[in-house]
């Protein structure tokens, strides 16, 4: 379960992907579209891709390797006979069928690291109603992914807004505190504001004879 928060949280903090939510019953197939192209952070070329499934623990789910001469895929144990693929290595859809409530959880599509696809996938059970441990954890689960969320905009808010007004009291307190640091300030804002400051009167220096 810790594992899953950490997860969640890096994703939210190291990634632009977005996440779906699935809600399927159990012992129906859900399709996951995995695109390379479509993610913003991607390069021009990938080689592999892993989807990775992760409630309780991480696993892999699928492997898929190509050199644009062969491919391979590969089920990881529990996941043979029951994923299958459609398309290309950059936009493909995984198949994953005969659902069961230990399926649910979040499923990642990771290109060469970099994770550009999040879905998850919450299975009901119509027999049997879920353990209260399990609805506890993906009710964390959304929990968390609401608070990342928030979280994101208030960061965003703050750097575009509270940071250059905190800059410029900063340099307002600075130049009161330093009067050469003031007049440069003033200086400045007049040069902004299209004026120019009124140069000061000359001092009249005594003549050689001591007159004016």
């Amino acid at each position: 379960m810790i594992l899953l928060c950490w997860s969640l949280l890096s994703l939210c903090l190291s990634t632009s992907a977005e996440f779906t939510t699935v809600r399927q019953k159990s012992g129906e197939n859900v399709t996951l579209e995995c695109s390379f192209t479509k993610c913003q952070r991607s390069n021009n070329k990938t080689t592999d891709m892993y989807l990775y499934h992760n409630l309780e623990e991480k696993k892999e789910v699928l492997y898929y390797y190509t050199d644009h001469e062969s491919e391979k895929i590969t089920p990881r144990k529990g996941y043979s006979g029951r994923v299958g693929k459609k398309g290309s290595l950059e936009n493909n859809t995984v198949t994953i069928r005969n659902l069961t409530v230990d399926d649910s959880g979040l499923y990642t599509c990771v290109y060469d690291e970099v994770t550009c696809n999040v879905y998850i996938l919450v299975v009901s059970d119509l027999l049997h109603e879920e353990s209260p441990e399990r609805e506890n954890n993906l009710g964390l689960l959304l929990i968390i992914f609401a608070i990342c969320s928030i979280s994101i905009i208030a960061i965003m808010f703050f750097i575009l807004l509270i940071v250059p007004r905190v800059k410029q009291w900063i340099s307002r307190r600075k130049a009161r505190n330093d009067p050469q640091g003031s007049n440069d300030y003033v200086y400045e804002v007049m040069t902004k504001n299209g004026l120019r400051p009124v140069a000061a009167p000359e001092q009249l220096s005594p003549s050689r004879n001591g007159y004016d």
